[in-house]
């Protein structure tokens, strides 16, 4: 049996910045097949110009413009006039945050808390990304 995970202190703050909401994931892909039956997963254009804002203004709140190569931690608070699944639209966020050049992979997530915040009078995300302690295994992602 392996060993237990060790626990992990997070380091500095390295993003924090506020979103609007991404599309759901069955608004933000599609599914469709090549000629020859080939499935493939597609993004809509719905997801496409959600994920061009998201990545402006993550841009603009960042300090720093280096691309993160080791460990991080994500916090996501929901803020939610109508309730959905918790979980809706990781997929896309998470991939933006590698779209949007702050990490080199979204491998890199070790650790990834999610809340909501309903009835909220106004929709839209909090997004925080911590680097993760090297003394929680080994740090730097590889493959």
């Amino acid at each position: 049996m392996p060993d237990s995970p060790k626990p992990f202190l997070l380091k500095s703050e390295e993003l924090r910045v506020r979103l609007p909401l991404p599309p759901v994931q069955n608004h933000a892909y599609g599914a469709s097949a090549t000629k020859s039956g080939r499935p493939f997963v597609f993004k809509r254009n719905v997801a496409k110009a959600w994920q061009t804002e998201a990545t402006l203004l993550i841009r603009s709140a960042r300090q720093r413009k280096t691309l993160i190569t080791t460990k991080v931690s994500v916090l996501v608070i929901l803020y939610l006039t109508h309730n959905r699944d918790i979980d809706s639209s990781h997929k896309l966020l998470l991939d933006t945050l590698e779209y949007a050049q702050v990490l080199k992979n979204d491998r890199q997530i070790f650790h990834l808390d999610t809340y909501k915040v309903y009835p909220s009078p106004e929709e839209g995300l909090l997004l925080e990304v911590r680097y993760v302690d090297p003394g929680a295994g080994t740090n730097e992602i590889t493959g």
